[in-house]
């Protein structure tokens, strides 16, 4: 294919909000990222938010213990392993005061009006429990989950910078092309495709600098003779392959294009999953646990 498109558009060249966005939220591993994000936020907040891991630095040895009594055992919203997990209700007096605690159990209920030896803090009697149960209704492993927000976490940012310099070069960048030289398999694959290292060679001042890129889309960077390059005049060896970056479209004319509807669609996830982590923060989740 020859090399016809050609970035006239001279530095520093205007870009819209939207087009901005989709250039730093663009691209597999932002997309990989927003998706882990979004759904380990969710099973976090479920799982985590549900389990005894706020409560792993009680220290409950100098608990004190009284009588308590069962005043209900139902069953909850959720279970472990196929069991139903319980909920607990029980009424205990401490100085003449009355309080109740609600502990959990898997799989094992309670009968009402059943007598039952319940610890408590001294200092603060309403924080109790039935010896037995849990305090909530997963144990403290839960807290695994985790790992996927924190994955999805470390995939953003790690693109993000990219797509950052990428945005950085789109704007105030040097148009060139170069010559590719070197395509290297490495061990990722996204898509079920194997993601390539490439290196593409090119001339300022008569001097020659390489451009290096990682991509799955092979297509997109062997479909010229030679690759567009945009790079810093003052520092060439910062540059950027445009077709292995999120970048818009370039006209005919040699303008760059708004974004299309496509990559516009590239901000939806980041958008809902922000707009749902807000919602959360704000109003907590809409069902009780348990």
């Amino acid at each position: 294919m020859t090399d016809s498109r050609h970035l006239r558009e001279s530095p520093p060249r205007h870009l819209n909000f939207l087009t901005k966005m989709t250039v730093l939220f663009g691209g597999a591993f932002q997309t990989m990222g927003w998706f882990f994000f979004f759904m380990g936020s969710i099973f976090t907040w479920i799982f985590v938010g549900a389990s005894e891991v706020k409560y792993c630095f009680d220290q409950t040895d100098d608990w004190l213990n009284e009588t308590g009594v069962v005043l209900s055992s139902e069953p909850s919203n959720f279970s472990e392993n196929e069991t139903r997990i319980y909920r607990i209700l029980t009424t205990y007096e401490v100085n003449g005061e009355t309080h109740l605690t609600k502990n959990y159990t898997t799989g094992q209920r309670y009968s009402g009006g059943e007598k039952v030896r319940v610890r408590y803090d001294g200092l603060h009697p309403e924080n109790a429990f039935v010896n037995g149960t849990k305090r909530a209704p997963f144990n403290s492993w839960v807290a695994f989950v985790l790992v996927f927000p924190i994955i999805g976490l470390t995939f953003i940012l790690f693109s993000l910078r990219k797509n950052l310099r990428s945005l950085k070069l789109l704007v105030n960048g040097t148009f060139t092309r170069g010559l590719l030289v070197s395509k290297t398999a490495t061990s990722t694959r996204v898509n079920d495709r194997t993601v390539y290292q490439y290196e593409f060679s090119f001339h300022v001042g008569g001097t020659e600098h390489i451009a290096t890129c990682k991509t799955h889309l092979a297509e997109t960077v062997e479909d010229e003779e030679k690759e567009i390059i945009l790079y810093d005049r003052f520092r060439p060896e910062f540059n950027v392959v445009y077709d292995a970056a999120p970048m818009p479209a370039i006209t005919e004319h040699g303008q760059l294009a708004p974004a299309s509807g496509r990559q516009l669609l590239r901000l939806l996830l980041p958008a809902i999953t922000i707009g749902v982590f807000l919602y959360l923060l704000i109003y907590g989740f809409p069902f009780s646990w348990g």
